[in-house]
């Protein structure tokens, strides 16, 4: 049964996420008649975060909870721009959503500990945070002084919007006509047959054999071909029958400079630590792998081949290089996922393992995966009727569809994220 109080949750990541989110999500999920709407479900495109988070919470919520402490957050057009988490406030504001509003106890520790979260932000950052927590400090906010407290403001706020009809109306208003066109994340089950099974080759044939076990497996191809959804389909299978810890990197801005220390910077927000050095990093990284396996995914690897060498010299190289035969009894293992949107060049030979080679592991290189190409009618058909589609219509339009676009990907996945085509 569709649940009828969709709850859009709205916090900084870097100082947030993983507790205080973590906590209201699982919060949320424990209820009845609520499921929240949060980034963690959805795994928004970098390119279009804003976009992605406001949609979600204009169409697909009919609430609103705001966790705010001390960080403003990012700013996605620039020093002059707001931050992402007070668009989301202003937006909810505006729709006139009913909201809750979280923010620390100035009188309990947990102040202390998030004030100390957010103390490396700019000057201009922390006035913005003070103006804005001024703007909600009366409007539905209230205060919490630890985990605990947060648990049960949400669980009381959650019971009192599932007993009354504003779900119900809200959702009402805030839904759109029943989309016919399957969820975007399901292209990542379409066609790339071929690199999947090279991935699961490399993972038995390569990466079990050494110890520790740590490699990074590169998807390459055009720009607009799947990477994101390769992205998603390997990361997915990584998760299937063992634990992980995952780390998502957009690469794109931090190694525009070649700068390993940006980059550093980057996977530092994303594991709440400062790490000064790759070895830093490597000892961090140790430290998960005596118990969870580690999947640390590089999207947007700028589109130039000497930048994906530099990558490796600078950065994945020394990483790999820090797990010695003194890491050999790790009992968990490191691998990387490196999305390039670029055919490659023959100056990437030396940076790059082909298991089609037989050459044997380094694991300071990149195992390269087949190239993304076009996809054909028999990847088409077989994802149609995945869909569910009936075999008739689906071979009659795959056949259409491929006749259109030659199977080129970025062609593809736009008709078939189109209402029109799964109509009738």
């Amino acid at each position: 049964m569709p649940k009828n109080v969709k709850v859009f949750i709205s916090s900084t990541c870097q100082d947030l996420k993983k507790d205080f989110r973590r906590w209201a999500i699982e919060t949320i999920d424990r209820s009845d008649d609520a499921e929240p709407i949060a980034m963690e479900r959805w795994y928004p495109d970098y390119g279009h975060t804003v976009e992605m988070c406001l949609n979600k919470l204009e169409h697909e919520s009919t609430h609103f909870l705001g966790i705010f402490a001390y960080r403003y957050g990012w700013r996605p057009n620039g020093p002059n721009d707001t931050s992402i988490t007070e668009k989301e406030f202003n937006l909810a504001y505006k729709l006139r959503r009913k909201m809750l509003l979280l923010i620390p106890d100035e009188m309990s520790d947990i102040h202390n500990e998030l004030w100390n979260r957010a103390i490396d932000q700019t000057d201009e950052d922390k006035a913005a945070q003070k103006a804005f927590l001024n703007r909600v400090g009366g409007k539905a906010c209230r205060p919490f002084k630890d985990v605990a407290d947060l648990v049960s403001w949400v669980t009381h706020k959650i019971k009192e919007w599932e007993r009354n009809e504003g779900g119900i109306r809200a959702i009402a208003a805030a839904a759109k006509p029943e989309a016919l066109a399957p969820p975007r994340d399901s292209l990542s089950t379409l066609g790339r047959i071929e690199q999947t099974r090279k991935f699961e080759d490399g993972l038995r044939d390569y990466v079990s054999l050494t110890a520790p076990e740590v490699a990074c497996f590169l998807i390459h191809g055009k720009a607009g071909f799947g990477h994101e959804e390769m992205l998603d389909r390997l990361q997915k299978r990584l998760s299937e029958d063992r634990e992980v810890f995952p780390i998502r990197v957009d690469a794109s801005a931090a190694w525009r400079g070649k700068d390993v220390l940006a980059l550093l910077e980057v996977i530092g927000k994303e594991i709440e630590e400062r790490l000064d050095a790759v070895e830093t990093l490597a000892g961090r990284l140790k430290r998960e792998m005596t118990r969870l396996d580690v999947v640390i995914r590089f999207d947007n690897l700028q589109r130039l081949n000497i930048s994906l060498a530099d990558f490796v010299e600078g950065f994945w190289k020394p990483l790999a290089k820090s797990f010695g035969e003194d890491d050999a009894d790790l009992s968990q293992r490191l691998i990387g996922l490196a999305g390039f949107k670029e055919p490659l060049g023959a100056g990437c030979d030396q940076h790059i393992l082909r298991l089609d080679g037989g050459e044997e592991l380094d694991n300071t290189r990149l195992i390269a995966l087949p190239e993304l190409t076009d996809f054909t009618e028999s990847d088409l058909l077989v994802w149609l009727k995945q869909q569910k589609m009936p075999p008739a219509k689906a071979k009659v339009l795959a056949s259409k569809l491929f006749l259109e676009t030659g199977g080129n990907p970025p062609a593809l996945f736009q008709e078939l994220m189109k209402d029109a085509i799964w109509k009738g």
